[in-house]
């Protein structure tokens, strides 16, 4: 199996605020371009858990983008994995990125707020 992958797209973005160890918190993402000369096939269990039903996402040598993301502590990948996404363009990956950053930074925000509070 041949896949070619050509990133198209990197970022991070810096919440303004720290965790409880000081770190700044934020998010990161890669956009990449896929081809591969095999289907691209979503594995899912089937409903009486005896095996998996496959559906093809995108043919072989179909170019499809692939956003992971993740968040991120002083700037380096943080947490236990990373979120993927399968999409057709570049503009549905970075619309994805942006929800999953906000998703964070609110999580993030409730979180950590008694270790972002002013000084009284």
């Amino acid at each position: 199996m041949k896949t070619i992958r050509t990133d198209i797209d990197t970022g991070s973005t810096d919440f303004g605020f720290v965790d409880q160890k000081g770190r700044a918190c934020g998010y990161s993402w890669v956009i990449q371009q896929v081809t591969s000369d095999q289907p691209t096939v979503w594995r899912e269990l089937n409903a009486d858990r005896t095996g998996y039903d496959e559906t093809v996402l995108f043919e072989a040598n179909v170019p499809y983008v692939e956003l992971r993301s993740t968040p991120s502590r002083d700037g380096h990948s943080y947490g236990p994995s990373t979120k993927r996404a399968l999409v057709a363009t570049l503009e549905e990956a970075r619309q994805i990125a942006v929800k999953r950053a906000e998703a964070s930074r609110k999580r993030d925000t409730k979180k950590f707020a008694e270790f972002n509070k002013e000084p009284a």
